[in-house]
C-alpha cells in the first residue's frame, strides 16, 4: 500500500491486500480505507516515518479480519509519493510459537512437580533438633517479554534432605546439580532424584561423611555410563550427635553451612572442604564442630545468595526468635522465614541472560536447624547417663543393675525398665564376647524414646543371623530386634556402636 500526505490517504494498493483486505476504497485515510488496522498503531507509524524519515517496524499486530484472529508484521518506509506499507501475514509463525510456549509451560511445570515430588513430603522432626526447609524452584524471563509479565518458573536440581539415623543422630543434607550434569528442567530433576536416593542409601549405612562422600562419588561417575570426571553435583553431608551436641560434616564443592551460636555469633563451617561429586580420586576431609543449646544452622544453595537483598550472615545473625505466636510455628519456622524474606522473589537480573535471550536465576534449597535450650518440666525429659564397664562377663550383671536404677530414677514404667535392662544385658554380653573393652554403656531418654547405646573397641560389626540349634551364639541381635522399636550398628573412629530404641 501507498500512504500519502500528513492525512495519510490511501493512494495505491497491491492485488496482495485487496485478496487479503477484499475491495480497498482509495484516496480515504488508511484509518477509514481499512479500519482492520486501525488497533494496529499504522498512524502513528506513519507520523514518525514523516516526522523521521526512517523506516518503522510494528511486529506481530493483532488483525480481527472476517471474523477470525490474524497477525501481521507491518513496515513503514519513506517512498517517493508518500509512505509504503508493508504488511506481513505471521499469523502460523505465532501460532507455533505459541504452541512451543505452551509445550515449553507444560514442560517446565512437570518438572517442578518432579522436583517437588522428589522432595522430602515432609520432615520428620527429631526429638532433640527441630528443623524447617523450603524449596523454591528458579525464576525465567525472556528479554523480550513485558516488564510487568510475571517470570516463569523452573527447575534447578537444588535439594534438602533430613535423614533420620536413630540412636539420636540426625543426617543434614542440601546439594545442588551442577548445569554442565544436568542442567535445568526435568533432566536436572531426575539427577536430584538419583543422588537424593543414592545419599539415602548410604546414609543407612551409617558410614561416616567422608566416606558417604566417597561413595556418591564412584556413584556419580557412572552417571552417563563412562567416567568422565566432570563435576555433577555440589553436597554438604552433616550429621548432628544429640548425644554429643556436634555436628560432624563434609563438603563437596558446596556453599559452606552457618552455625548461628546462643549469642547471635555467626560462624562459616569452612573446616571441611573438597571437590564435586563425580570429579573423582578425591579422599573427603571431615569437620566436627560443637552446636550448643540455642544455636541454629543453616544449608543454603547460591541461589539464596543470588537473590538475596543483603548480607546472608548478618540476615541470619538478626533473624528474631520470637513474634507473635502463629498456629504450628515454632523458633526455627521463624528463622528460615526471615532468611526466606530476604529473598526478591520476582529478581530474576542476577542471573544474567542465556543463549535464548532469557533472564534467569538459580533455584534455592533453604534447611534450616535448630538446637533448643529445654527449661522447665521439658528438661527432666530429656536426661543422659554413660558408664565405662571393664572386666569379663560379670560386667553384664553390673550393667543390668545400673540401667534398672537409672532408669527407676527417670520415672519410667515398669514394664519398659524390665525391657530395657534385658537389652542392655545382650548388648553388653555381645560386646564382651565378640568386642575389646572397655565397653562404654550410655543411656538417653527423650520426651518419645529411651535410647540404648554400647560401644567398644573392636570394629567388628554386628549383623543379624539366624542361629542353628546347635549354636551356643548368634541369639543376641535376634532378641534386640524383637524387643526393640529399632537397632543399628556404626563404626566409630575407635571401635563401634550398637544400639536400640524403645518408643514410648
Amino acid at each position: 500500500m501507498l500512504a500519502d500526505g500528513p492525512e495519510h490517504l490511501l493512494v495505491a494498493a497491491n492485488d496482495a491486500c485487496v485478496a487479503e483486505f477484499g475491495t480497498v476504497a482509495l484516496r480515504l485515510p488508511v484509518a477509514r480505507a481499512l479500519p482492520e488496522l486501525a488497533g494496529t498503531g499504522l498512524a502513528a507509524a506513519l507520523d514518525q516515518v514523516y516526522d523521521t524519515g526512517r523506516p518503522v517496524l510494528l511486529e506481530e499486530r493483532l488483525v480481527r479480519l472476517r471474523g477470525a484472529d490474524r497477525y501481521f508484521s507491518i513496515v513503514c518506509v519513506p517512498a517517493r509519493g508518500g509512505v509504503a506499507v508493508f504488511c506481513r501475514d505471521e499469523t502460523e509463525r505465532v501460532r507455533r510459537d505459541e504452541a512451543l510456549a505452551e509445550e515449553e509451560a507444560r514442560n517446565r511445570n512437570m518438572a517442578v512437580a518432579l522436583q517437588r515430588s522428589l522432595l522430602p513430603q515432609r520432615i520428620v522432626q527429631p526429638d532433640e533438633i527441630r528443623l524447617a526447609a523450603c524449596y523454591l524452584p528458579a525464576l525465567v524471563r525472556y528479554e523480550d517479554s513485558a516488564l510487568d509479565d510475571e517470570p516463569v518458573l523452573e527447575v534447578g536440581g537444588d535439594w534438602y534432605d533430613a535423614i533420620p539415623l536413630g540412636a539420636g543422630r540426625t543426617a543434614l543434607v542440601v546439594g545442588g546439580v551442577t548445569p554442565e550434569a544436568g542442567g535445568v528442567g526435568v533432566r536436572a530433576a531426575a539427577v536430584m532424584g538419583r543422588l537424593r536416593a543414592a545419599v539415602r542409601a548410604y546414609a543407612s549405612q551409617n558410614l561416616p561423611p567422608g566416606e558417604v562422600m566417597y561413595h556418591l562419588d564412584r556413584h556419580a561417575l557412572e552417571f552417563d555410563g563412562e567416567r568422565t570426571g566432570a563435576a555433577v553435583a555440589t553436597l554438604v553431608y552433616a550429621v548432628h550427635d544429640a548425644d554429643t551436641g556436634a555436628l560432624t560434616y563434609a563438603n563437596a564443592g558446596h556453599l559452606p553451612p552457618l552455625l548461628r551460636l546462643p549469642d547471635g555469633y555467626v560462624v562459616t563451617l569452612e573446616g571441611a572442604s573438597g571437590p564435586s561429586l563425580g570429579t573423582g580420586d578425591w579422599t573427603w576431609q571431615e569437620a566436627a564442630v560443637a552446636v550448643p543449646p540455642g544455636s541454629y544452622l543453616a544449608f543454603y544453595t547460591q541461589g539464596l545468595l543470588e537473590r538475596g537483598t543483603g548480607d546472608l550472615r548478618r540476615v541470619f545473625a538478626r533473624a528474631p526468635e520470637e513474634e507473635p505466636p502463629r498456629p504450628g510455628a515454632g523458633p526455627v519456622d521463624l528463622v528460615r522465614d526471615h532468611i526466606l524474606a530476604s529473598i526478591d522473589p520476582l529478581s530474576v537480573s542476577s542471573g544474567g541472560l542465556d543463549p535464548a535471550g532469557a533472564v534467569r536465576t538459580d533455584d534455592v534449597a533453604l534447611l534450616v536447624a535448630h538446637a533448643p535450650v529445654w527449661t522447665g518440666g521439658r528438661a527432666a525429659l530429656f536426661r543422659s547417663a554413660s558408664i565405662e564397664l571393664v572386666g569379663g562377663p560379670e560386667i553384664a550383671a553390673h550393667a543390668r543393675s545400673y540401667t534398672a536404677g537409672v532408669l527407676t530414677t527417670w520415672g519410667l514404667a515398669e514394664d519398659l525398665t524390665d525391657t530395657a535392662v534385658l537389652a542392655v544385658s545382650e548388648l553388653v554380653a555381645n560386646a564382651v564376647t565378640h568386642g575389646t573393652a572397655p565397653v562404654v554403656l550410655r543411656l538417653r531418654r527423650t520426651d518419645r524414646r529411651l535410647i540404648i547405646d554400647v560401644a567398644d573397641q573392636s570394629d567388628h560389626l554386628p549383623r543379624r543371623r539366624l542361629a542353628r540349634e546347635t549354636d551356643e551364639d548368634g541369639r543376641g541381635i535376634s532378641i534386640i530386634v524383637a524387643v526393640a522399636a529399632a537397632w543399628g550398628a556404626r563404626p566409630l573412629p575407635e571401635g563401634k556402636s550398637v544400639w536400640c530404641e524403645f518408643e514410648f
